[in-house]
């Protein structure tokens, strides 16, 4: 049998190997994030406690929200640490509606950036005949035109002419309710003085003559759109990529996406299972495109 002293000596060890477990244990955390942001003007939208320095993050989930000090046991060897220096943190945005992937693919057709200078947007068309090039039946197709830079929200369509040597144009406008196009285009479509309104559009004409002024708002659009190139697969992927970057560059985290269809929603899909969709996206079909003729007087 150990004698007292012994016994007393082992004790102490077993002490001492206890006090430096604990410390170990008290220097690495538990539970450490994967990522934390310090010294930060840190908003919270939280009215019992709306600013605070520092955020830490683990598997998407915020685990804590407050000063640096109480941060620190969340940062392991792993954890990317992000020093704000007194920059502003705050909650992401959340868009209702936004036309991600049409913007997206916008970009790489001639995009008049909501301008509303007329001499800017004339020199941009020019800019975009020139790129274009293509056969005398090509399309082009562009966006983001301003309805208030124009009397009635109506740009002349003599501008697409004179731009684009006579071929077709289709440009949508800014809100996506309305398209200029031009001569070729309304012929193309067989647009003239003497065709009706489409249930749910308007074809603007001109109030001496009835011509077709080359502006078509809501359903009329289609009269001319149906007659343009369906777009890629490779051009949706490459347009909701642009479209992903736009908007979380503006802080738009998550974001509402309407009028769907079979086609524009597989690049959402597909982004989805690839681990490249950065925002939080609720899709929205389109009943006309889906279940088009299964609908009754009941839909209104």
């Amino acid at each position: 049998m150990p004698s007292t002293p012994t016994i007393q000596l082992r004790c102490v060890i077993a002490s001492l190997l206890a006090l430096l477990l604990t410390a170990a244990c008290a220097a690495a955390p538990r539970h450490a994030a994967d990522r934390v942001f310090l010294s930060g003007a840190v908003y919270t939208v939280d009215e019992r406690q709306s600013w605070a320095q520092a955020v830490a993050i683990r598997a998407g989930e915020i685990i804590y929200v407050g000063g640096d000090a109480g941060a620190r046991p969340f940062i392991g060897a792993d954890t990317v640490v992000t020093d704000l220096r007194g920059r502003m943190l705050l909650p992401g945005f959340h868009d209702g509606h936004a036309h991600v992937l049409a913007a997206g693919m916008a970009l790489s057709a001639c995009d008049l950036e909501d301008q509303r200078d007329h001499e800017w947007i004339r020199q941009r068309l020019a800019q975009c005949g020139k790129i274009e090039g293509g056969a005398p039946d090509d399309w082009v197709v562009g966006a983001h035109w301003a309805l208030a830079a124009f009397a009635g929200g109506s740009p002349p369509k003599q501008w697409l002419d004179d731009a684009f040597a006579g071929r077709p144009a289709y440009f949508v406008d800014s809100f996506a309710h309305s398209a200029w196009v031009n001569m070729h285009a309304l012929e193309l479509a067989g647009i003239d003085a003497t065709t009706p309104n489409p249930p749910n559009g308007v074809i603007e004409r001109d109030p001496g003559s009835g011509a077709a002024t080359g502006i078509l708002r809501d359903a009329a659009m289609d009269l001319v759109a149906r007659l343009l190139p369906e777009p890629t697969p490779e051009a949706r992927a490459a347009g909701l990529a642009a479209g992903l970057q736009r908007v979380n560059a503006a802080g738009i985290t998550a974001y509402i996406e309407p009028g769907l269809g079979r086609e524009s929603i597989a690049p959402y899909v597909a982004a989805d299972r690839s681990g490249t969709l950065t925002a939080r996206v609720l899709a929205s079909l389109s009943p006309l495109d889906w279940d088009a003729g299964r609908f009754g007087p009941e839909i209104f």
